[in-house]
């Protein structure tokens, strides 16, 4: 589509922000940063927006990677995103494209009163929490565990198992279905719900060093084995690592008060995109 007469008349970015990862995860093949470390971001098209309606394809990951590549020319390979710069870019992309205010529902927690607030979210980028360069893990043995933080589709598998675990649970509460074949479920189900988090832990871990002799292991057969017979202690300090550091960026939390009581707490904005876009 050349020498169109409408070219200048096409979206372009309406807001430019920085990434919780800052700019030294990525090279230019799949991040072009400006001088000033940031990415545009412009308006959805009505193809995004319709898309971002897709259940199947926000439960793959094919939606946010589309409308993310499409807002956001600067991303050149959105599959390899982690997840928490995923999350500030389809915030970016609802404020760019619905302005700031999104509304939301809440329940006081004292009265139980349902309230509704508009909340703004341009704040969430300005605030967000920048990643580490790097994270390392001492174990008592003397071993030193590197991880890094997990990507959007990383995260998109552990999503897709719960979603099959809470289809078997339901499944489950069919008192028609034989007690024996409910236990049986139960234990596959709990049985690859394991093998999933083994496997994104051990996809989170980058290497491991050896402090006796400073050998490095980064193979991943081995790591692999490691996360296997390794002692429960310590795969539960590098899953709650993997949770803290996975939960750095945007910041979700914000005062609300209760329109019937004036009770003050802190909730959530939700930035599951299936509902923070949805909702819109």
């Amino acid at each position: 589509m050349t020498n169109n007469p409408l070219k200048q008349y096409f979206r372009t970015a309406e807001i430019y922000t920085t990434l919780p990862s800052g700019t030294k995860y990525y090279n230019k093949d799949i991040v072009n940063f400006n001088e000033d470390g940031e990415v545009g971001v412009s308006p959805m098209t009505a193809k995004d927006e319709v898309l971002l309606k897709n259940p199947d394809a926000l439960l793959n990951g094919q939606a946010i990677s589309t409308v993310i590549s499409s807002c956001v020319p600067a991303v050149k390979q959105p599959d390899q995103l982690l997840s928490v710069d995923v999350e500030a870019l389809m915030v970016a992309i609802r404020h760019a494209s619905f302005g700031d205010e999104i509304e939301l529902d809440a329940e006081c927690p004292e009265c139980k009163h349902k309230n509704h607030f508009a909340v703004g979210i341009a704040q969430t980028l300005t605030t967000m929490n920048k990643l580490d360069d790097v994270y390392k893990i001492a174990t008592k043995s003397g071993l030193e565990i590197h991880v890094r933080p997990s990507t959007y589709h990383e995260v998109i598998k552990g999503y897709k198992a719960q979603f099959e675990n809470y289809k078997i649970a339901k499944v489950l509460n069919n008192e028609s279905i034989p007690e024996e074949e409910r236990i049986r479920a139960y234990s596959q189900a709990f049985t690859n719900l394991s093998e999933i988090n083994a496997e994104l832990v051990c996809d989170s871990i980058t290497k491991v060093v050896i402090s006796e002799t400073n050998d490095e292991v980064t193979e991943r057969e081995h790591l692999t084995e490691f996360i296997r017979e390794m002692d429960q202690k310590v795969f539960k300090t590098i899953s709650e690592t993997l949770t803290k550091i996975n939960s750095t960026g945007v910041q979700k939390e914000f005062s609300a008060k209760c329109e019937k009581c004036e009770h003050e707490w802190k909730t959530e904005i939700d930035l599951n995109p299936v509902n923070f876009f949805t909702d819109s």
